[in-house]
């Protein structure tokens, strides 16, 4: 991968952790999340698999692309979107237990 597209993934990220603290965090001041960048991230790419799946499904009845595609590609799609589900999961499991962790014994 090109220095200029990991200076972009980096850019992506920082920009997508700080937007969603600033719009989705400032419903609630007093709540915060170590982990929300990254959950808001799996949710896009896990948002964004879906619409791949969806536009192959639309493309794949229509003449170019009818003759290429095959339920392996389907297969495939599925299988990255099962991943992302884990990912996303995964994510939101860990901003549970951090904020399990963090309440004070009673």
């Amino acid at each position: 991968m090109p220095a200029a597209q990991r200076r972009r993934l980096v850019l992506y990220g920082l920009t997508i952790t700080f937007a969603s603290f600033d719009w989705l965090m400032s419903l609630e001041p007093e709540w915060y999340s170590t982990i929300y960048g990254a959950l808001i991230i799996g949710g896009q790419g896990l948002s964004a698999v879906a619409f791949l799946i969806l536009a192959i499904a639309w493309l794949s009845r229509r003449p170019p692309l009818k003759r290429h595609h095959t339920a392996d590609h389907f297969h495939d799609a599925g299988n990255l979107t099962l991943a992302f589900v884990m990912l996303w999961a995964y994510f939101a499991f860990s901003q549970y237990l951090i904020i399990w962790a963090g309440k004070p014994a009673a």
